[in-house]
């Protein structure tokens, strides 16, 4: 068995966090910066998100609840 002098760990996988978005706020970069700025915030990392991929998601499904008409909007399945 061959043996290191400086072994190295294995890089660490960043930490996926998937954000869905209203697509009107897809399309603004003030409004994302200040989504991912809360979203570092609640990381306890404001200077950067090194370590965490986040995943956007434009929300582009909705159901419609049948009593008051209005749009409700689906995430994923067993998000909520």
């Amino acid at each position: 068995m061959a043996k290191f002098d400086n072994p190295q760990p294995s890089p660490r996988r960043p930490a996926s966090i998937r954000v869905y978005v209203p697509s009107a706020v897809t399309y603004d970069l003030n409004k994302m910066n200040t989504i991912t700025a809360n979203i570092l915030k609640q990381l306890g990392c404001l200077g950067c998100h090194s370590g965490w991929l986040l995943e956007f998601q434009s929300i582009t499904q909705f159901a419609v609840d049948p009593a008051t008409l209005e749009p409700e909007a689906i995430y994923s399945a067993g998000l909520e």
